[in-house]
């Protein structure tokens, strides 16, 4: 059956030189043929606008990004940070596993190793998916929910409270869908002003990034599946300062999956322990 509706549209952002020629033209915009999806990178287009203004325009109205972060190159980075910041969905490639900055490491890569075959044979299922998905987006963004003390983490912020000292903090991931996450299909962080300690058989492990305002992107290792409707236990390990009176800190925890990127906010107050307050005035009086 004929239809009048614009094609799925991908638009491709990658360097611009002739030893890409081949991977565009055979490698991706063949996978999207191959699909029924249309494919398109900015020098192939017709435009007055200044060509940045033009990358932007068309990256607003993709239904997915498709990059090539081979080779490192700025203007990729910068456009592919565009993308994210829309809440694009992208599909990121590369030529090898070293062109991939710690920053974007916990997103997913087709690593193609040079072969345009490598990129035909994973490329055109996954354009398929988010075919099938581009009406979903609610659903997509739901799936998973964050837990903590049996309350459920939503827009308006929660306040956990806890007493002095704080050694451990647990948080549920809830798999509210069908769908099944392998270990390697989602990644989680939590930022705060804090680094976090991760143990895993007796080694310790120390995975953050610096950000602005003093908080630390803190990368939580995923060792787990999380089945359809099931359950994942995170357990937060950190010392927190010997500070008088009540501390409030404010945490996220991200969860990266092949198609989202999901955020979930509260507030953690930390009150003082009433005994040790009352031992530390009673030893004083002596």
């Amino acid at each position: 059956m004929e239809t009048t509706s614009p094609k799925f549209f991908c638009f491709v952002l990658m360097p611009f030189h002739k030893s890409f020629d081949d991977i565009y033209q055979l490698g991706i915009k063949d996978s999207c043929n191959e699909v029924n999806a249309y494919c398109e990178r900015v020098d192939e287009q017709f435009f007055e606008e200044r060509m940045t203004d033009r990358i932007y325009n068309q990256i607003a109205k993709a239904d997915l990004v498709i990059a090539d972060m081979t080779g490192k190159n700025p203007n990729v980075f910068y456009e592919v940070g565009y993308a994210h910041a829309l809440n694009k969905p992208t599909i990121l490639l590369t030529q090898k596993s070293e062109d991939i900055p710690f920053d974007l490491k916990d997103y997913p890569h087709i690593i193609y190793d040079g072969s345009i075959q490598n990129i035909k044979s994973e490329l055109p299922k996954r354009i398929q998916w988010y075919m099938e998905h581009q009406n979903e987006k609610a659903f997509l963004k739901n799936d998973l929910e964050i837990l903590i003390d049996g309350k459920t983490l939503k827009d308006n912020k929660l306040i956990i409270e806890r007493i002095a000292p704080l050694k451990y903090l647990d948080f549920t991931i809830h798999n509210k869908s069908l769908k099944y996450y392998a270990p390697e299909e989602y990644q989680v962080a939590v930022i705060f002003e804090g680094i976090l300690q991760i143990s895993k058989h007796n080694e310790h492990l120390h995975r953050y990034t610096p950000l602005e305002k003093g908080k630390n992107l803190n990368i939580i290792p995923t060792w787990n599946a999380i089945y359809p409707n099931g359950y994942e236990v995170i357990t937060l390990h950190f010392q927190m300062p010997p500070e008088e009176g009540i501390i409030i800190y404010d945490f996220e925890i991200r969860i990266y999956t092949l198609s989202n990127e999901l955020s979930f906010n509260f507030n953690l107050k930390i009150k003082p322990n009433p005994k040790t307050k009352t031992k530390h005035i009673t030893s004083s009086l002596l």
